[in-house]
């Protein structure tokens, strides 16, 4: 018994691995080219393998579609390109990742869990937190001690810090934001942590018990290495809490008798967060109690510290007005078909961040109605497998994560250019599967 947990136990580490290195894509410098890819290599050779010995593929339906619909994305994205004159391939290349690195990758690594683990839906939201958890505390541990961030950041390769540094030169993000392993450390970043803190709520959710508390302390370590990156993760953090005011409505109005545990969870995270801030509070160095007070809490709720009267606002969501402006009738239908600015390749066209607005301006509604059909056939799918009873946080939890990444688009390109957002949302898509067969069937 022993020695079937302790083969269990390796099976969740070397998926760990795989799964922080393809969602975060770290950019190590002892790695050749991209960490992210390393999912995508091994995937290659098991469907090298699988060809020679004649075995059943591991591309499934839902792989399939996702290859197609990304190939149809693709060469539209393309032919726009090429019909307007303009040769901006930007757009295109961020479709081409979907098929070579998104989709192949997810593949494999779904098909490598459910081999050593099993099927149930769970396991996703168990490795979730667990990289989120580890990748909190890398965030966490660079924030107190400058020593170990020296040392975490040698390991990286000098591009991706000089990027960061570039911006702490230029006063464009604060000097102690840019902390993880990650490809990106900010926008993206915090988004995908905050994609694991819906799944410490799915889990916490199914299960009671001392797990609770650890699932309340883990909760409020990544909310912290959210506050460190970038702000709009807490959006999905006050989703979580959605997520779990929705469930218990459902559950106490149509299905009482359904043994879940939304309540316990909300009370020992409010218990672990005073415990928390008091030691905190009593533990840290001035120096770093200073820092926090002066630098990191207003960042967190500028939008508090900084009410003027004519509103909550902060310099983000002033600058996001000017990323929306009125366009002609023609660029609103069919675009422009520019995605990177033509006269600084550097910059997005017309300076905006808004991914609503970046695909109107390159290939209009038309085009936009190609994408967002793509992923809202995805979240249909997500939703119409959890249709049933003992499933209803999962079907609540694709309900508002839909909404969750439709809103975040209107800041920034979340459903096109974030590869990890990408990422996150294909496991998603290829681990769910209908029916009502049991939430922990995992092998053991």
């Amino acid at each position: 018994m022993k020695e079937e947990t302790y083969i269990t136990w390796i099976k969740y580490l070397i998926l760990s691995i795989l799964f922080f290195t393809f969602i975060f894509d770290p950019p190590f410098k002892f790695i050749p080219g991209s960490s992210g890819k390393i999912a995508v290599c091994l995937g290659l050779l098991w469907l090298g393998g699988d060809l020679l010995l004649n075995r059943n593929l591991f591309i499934s339906s839902r792989s399939l579609f996702l290859l197609f619909g990304s190939l149809l994305l693709y060469f539209f994205t393309a032919t726009v390109a090429l019909l307007y004159g303009t040769h901006d391939f930007t757009l295109a290349k961020a479709y081409l990742f979907f098929i070579i690195e998104c989709q192949l990758g997810a593949s494999f690594l779904v098909h490598l869990t459910r081999k050593w683990l099993g099927n149930s839906p769970l396991l996703l939201f168990k490795i979730m937190t667990l990289i989120t958890s580890i990748q909190a505390f890398f965030v966490v541990i660079m924030f107190v001690s400058p020593a170990v961030k020296d040392f975490i950041q040698s390991l990286l390769k000098q591009d991706s810090l000089d990027n960061i540094n570039e911006m702490f030169d230029k006063g464009i993000i604060p000097a102690f934001r840019g902390l993880g392993l990650a490809k990106n450390v900010f926008y993206d970043f915090s988004v995908i942590q905050s994609f694991g803190l819906f799944a410490i709520v799915i889990l916490s959710i199914y299960g009671a018990g001392r797990k609770l508390i650890l699932y309340s302390f883990l909760y409020l370590l990544i909310t912290a290495s959210i506050i460190l990156s970038a702000r709009t993760g807490l959006v999905g953090a006050a989703f979580t809490f959605i997520l779990l005011i929705v469930v218990t409505l459902v559950r106490s109005v149509f299905f009482k008798g359904l043994t879940l545990y939304p309540g316990k969870f909300m009370r020992c995270f409010f218990c672990v967060t005073l415990l928390s801030i008091t030691t905190v509070y009593l533990c840290l160095p001035t120096e770093l109690k200073t820092s926090i007070t002066e630098d990191v809490i207003p960042f967190a709720f500028e939008m508090f510290v900084n009410d003027s009267g004519d509103g909550m606002k902060t310099e983000s969501s002033e600058g996001l007005k000017s990323m929306y402006f009125k366009v002609e009738t023609k660029t609103l239908i069919m675009g422009d078909g520019f995605f990177a600015d033509p006269m600084n390749p550097g910059q997005y066209y017309k300076m905006t961040d808004s991914g609503f607005m970046r695909h109107i301006l390159y290939y209009g509604i038309i085009g936009s109605a190609f994408l967002y059909l793509f992923w809202l056939f995805i979240f249909r799918v997500l939703i119409l497998d959890n249709l049933s009873k003992e499933r209803l946080p999962l079907l609540v939890f694709y309900v508002v994560l839909m909404a969750y990444c439709f809103l975040i688009h209107v800041k920034g390109d979340f459903l096109a250019n974030s590869l990890m957002g990408v990422k996150f949302l294909f496991l998603c898509f290829l681990f769910s599967y209908p029916g009502n067969s049991k939430l922990n069937d995992v092998k053991r």
